[in-house]
């Protein structure tokens, strides 16, 4: 007696991608009823099954709302000439506008631009920074500046 096909077997044969098996089977298959009943009956469920799920799923689809899409379509559906004219008509009064607003400042005549026509040498630059780091306060401070040696020297002498 002949063995017959597992279910792993009769299932490798229905899947789309068979096993190194399904040769073999595929001729046992042909020759035993037993199994090629077993077979058409898997293969008969697999199918009501698929039916049952997509009937299934088109009596329980929502309906799409058609207003919706069309409410919007409307809105957008204006000719593109009329949008490049609304475009264009923006960027002229936006450009007459700042071309109004913003106008050149003239400067004040009483400026006058120093220009040296003698380089000045390394060594007077030099000295001239020693003789701003070397000062305990600058010039700009002194009236600020509280420090006895200066008040002594504004200080007035009173006699007794």
């Amino acid at each position: 007696m002949t063995p017959h096909l597992t279910e792993v077997q009769l299932y490798d044969l229905l899947s789309a991608t068979p096993g190194p098996v399904s040769t073999p089977a595929r001729t046992h298959l042909a020759a035993c009823t037993r199994c090629r009943e077993e077979f058409t009956a898997i293969e008969q469920s697999l199918s009501q099954f698929r039916l049952a799920a997509i009937d299934f799923s088109v009596l329980h689809t929502p309906p799409r709302p058609a207003v919706a899409s069309t409410v919007h379509r409307s809105f957008f559906a204006l000719p593109k000439l009329l949008w490049a004219s609304g475009l264009a008509s923006a960027v002229a009064v936006a450009a007459l506008t700042l071309s109004t607003v913003h106008k050149p400042v003239p400067l004040p005549p009483h400026v006058a631009v120093v220009t040296t026509t003698q380089p000045v040498s390394d060594e007077a630059l030099l000295q001239d920074i020693d003789s701003d780091l070397s000062t305990s306060v600058p010039p700009s401070l002194q009236p600020l500046d509280t420090t006895p040696a200066s008040s002594e020297q504004t200080a007035t002498p009173t006699s007794n």
